[in-house]
């Protein structure tokens, strides 16, 4: 019964895409040693990559939340001011408070 270990095992026995070998990553260095920093530096900026945008998500999340909060706190303050509304004349209190319904989401 085999747990998985052979196949981790012969992960470095696989053979190299035909890309890596012509794009002449080996830069003049021994056997393949610039092949290896090759894959190297691109594994290291793939990783930095998903990290950013994984931290992008995070901050798109938040922003999400915040909004909403505004928008809630905007919507209160303009049910608010509908409520202090007083004027002498009733045609004009009607407008104002009418402009401040749909203002704050009722």
């Amino acid at each position: 019964m085999t747990d998985g270990m052979d196949d981790w095992l012969t992960e470095g026995q696989r053979r190299l895409s035909w890309i890596w070998l012509t794009c002449g990553y080996n830069n003049g260095m021994e056997g393949d040693e610039g092949l290896q920093d090759a894959i190297c530096l691109k594994w290291c900026k793939a990783h930095a990559h998903a990290h950013h945008w994984a931290e992008e998500v995070e901050l798109l999340v938040q922003e999400q939340c915040h909004t909403l909060q505004f928008l809630h706190w905007q919507s209160n303050w303009w049910l608010e001011r509908q409520a202090l509304i007083k004027t002498d004349d009733p045609a004009l209190e009607e407008g104002l408070k009418a402009y401040a319904v749909p203002a704050g989401g009722c």
